[in-house]
Parts: structure tokens; sequence; C-alpha cells
């Protein structure tokens, strides 16, 4: 399992875990199931630790621990007000499509010995739709993903029903791994926020801080109210959700 959240040294390999990340996001979204089993047996060596999931938590601790020390310089300057490893990650996510065609067109033009040319065609408003609207329509599924998810669960739980047939409902999973299975969709959808508001400001014809500070504003004042009502679902016993549930279904 070699995805790492973190930009990396060869750009031929780097360029590929942006959408490597994102399909294996997808999936837990909607399956609460990784395409990949996780060895969780216990340790009763030294060596055991190298062929269980243990060795990749330690390779992910080490690297962020890594990137830590290596931007430390940021945290003393005042002139520094975002995070470089942050922008860093988000320049992977945003020029991955780009850094494709890119590939593409180089591989095209190394087999036909011809230059390569970057027609600016699909222009609407400044934005060149070839190179951008994958990006948009990357955030917008995934963001779809998770709140179809988070909606499904909820109404399921709430009428005491199994929920759509090919999504995972309170039946088959607890609320805090439905919960889980969209935490790497969230960090998608972190990472594509700056390409995804870009394009947005672009087509729109307005200001790129407007739709910034728009978005931050609604997600700002309903993230308390998100998280509240998720801190009040994980509280609740499990006995108690399964009798409002019965008292719910036999009302109907």
């Amino acid at each position: 399992m070699r995805l790492s959240i973190y930009p990396r040294a060869t750009p031929s390999s780097s360029s590929l875990d942006p959408p490597l990340f994102y399909s294996i996001a997808m999936t837990l979204s909607l399956a609460c199931e990784g395409p990949f089993v996780l060895n969780l047996s216990p340790v009763h060596s030294f060596w055991d630790v190298f062929d269980r999931i243990y060795i990749v938590m330690i390779y992910w601790g080490l690297t962020g621990l890594s990137n830590y020390v290596q931007h430390s310089y940021e945290i003393t300057d005042p002139n520094n007000n975002y995070s470089v490893v942050l922008r860093e990650q988000q320049y992977e996510y945003g020029f991955s499509w780009v850094r494709f065609l890119g590939t593409v067109s180089g591989l095209r033009s190394a087999m036909t010995g011809k230059q390569p040319k970057w027609n600016a065609f699909g222009m609407a408003g400044g934005t060149n739709l070839l190179f951008e609207l994958p990006n948009l329509f990357a955030f917008l599924a995934m963001l779809g993903a998770v709140v179809l998810n988070a909606t499904n669960y909820t109404i399921a739980l709430v009428n005491g029903t199994d929920g759509l047939p090919w999504l995972h409902g309170p039946n088959d999973i607890p609320f805090a791994r439905m919960i889980g299975c969209q935490t790497m969709g969230l960090f998608v959808l972190l990472n594509l926020w700056p390409v995804a508001t870009l394009t947005v400001a672009d087509l729109l014809n307005v200001p790129y801080y407007v739709v910034r500070n728009t978005l931050t504003t609604v997600v700002a004042s309903m993230g308390q109210i998100f998280a509240g009502l998720t801190w009040v679902a994980l509280m609740i016993p499990e006995s108690d959700l399964t009798t409002a549930a019965f008292s719910v279904s036999k009302v109907d």
C-alpha cells in the first residue's frame, strides 16, 4: 500500500497518487469496504509488524513527522499565513488532471516526432473546459457520494428501514463506521476545494474570493451544527435507537 498523502520526488509516480487515492475514497464512501484487506491479526514477534497494517501506520506517522520537520520554518514566519504542506497537497490534486494530459501529449509527441500543441479550445469565460471541468466534476461527484450516504443512513435510521438497496444502512453497519468511511472522501474534497472554487468563479465570471468566501461561510455556519448532531447520534445508546426506529415504524 504505497499511496501517500504527501508529494513525492518522482513526478511520474506522484501524479498517479491523486486518482488512485480518489478511487479508493469513492469506493469506501459508496461501499463502506476498501478494495483491499487489512491484516489486523495480533503481533507475536517483531517481524510480524512488517506484513500487517501496522507497518503502513508507522510509515504514515514517520512521513507526517518528517514533513512537519521539513516545513517547520513556516511556524515562525509572520508573512506565511497558509500551510505549505496543505498547499502542496492541494497542488497535487489540483494539477493531477493537467499532468495527465501533459503526459499523454508528451508521449504522443515522442511517438510521432511532432511538437505538442496546447490549443485553447473549449474556452468559456477564461476557463479551458478540458483542463478544469474534470476537477469540478470530481469534486461534485465526491461531495454527492458523501451527502448521499449520510442522507440515506439518516433517513433509514429515523424510519427504521434499510435505506437504498445498493447502500449500507443502519442494519448493515454501525453509525461510527459510516462516518469513518466518509473521512477519505472529505480529505479529497479538502484538496480539491481550491481548484473547484476557482473553476466555479471563472464559469460565473465573478472574483474568486466571492465564491471562496460564500462557500466557506456556509460550511463554517453549518459545520458546527453537523458536528453537534454527529456527537449526539454517537452518544445515543444503540438500544434507544432500536426502540425509536421500532416506534416510528409501528406508527406508520
